[in-house]
């Protein structure tokens, strides 16, 4: 599986990016809202696990340009704090994670075969 991961905090990516390839997973990243677009256009992963509050874009409006594109990748929100904890469920694009996270829940809500529709 090809998971594509953003967030522009360096250390929560290096974690996530080991503790998915270590499951079996083929990781690529990104720093940005804008990086993460760029690169999804170019390899189209069919998942994507991106934080919310991010620079040049936040993951909200890359991950539903993305969703314009393509209805079936399954995007998970993560982020820390409330108002957009709020947005990221508003913004019906798949689960959202509240941080801190457990790694081993997010590893197995990453590899679930479920792609995220909202009808």
């Amino acid at each position: 599986m090809r998971v594509l991961i953003a967030d522009d905090e360096e250390s929560i990516v290096r974690l996530l990016k080991k503790a998915l390839t270590k499951a079996g997973c083929a990781v690529e990243t990104a720093t940005n809202g804008l990086e993460l677009l760029e690169l999804w256009k170019i390899s189209k992963p069919l998942t994507v696990l991106t934080d919310v509050n991010m620079p040049h874009m936040s993951g909200i409006d890359a991950c539903q340009a993305i969703k314009a594109l393509n209805t079936r990748v399954k995007i998970i929100l993560m982020t820390g704090s409330i108002e957009s904890y709020d947005a990221a469920v508003a913004a019906m694009l798949g689960p959202v994670i509240k941080k801190p996270f457990s790694l081993p829940e997010l590893t197995t809500l990453v590899l679930s075969s479920k792609t995220w529709r909202q009808s």
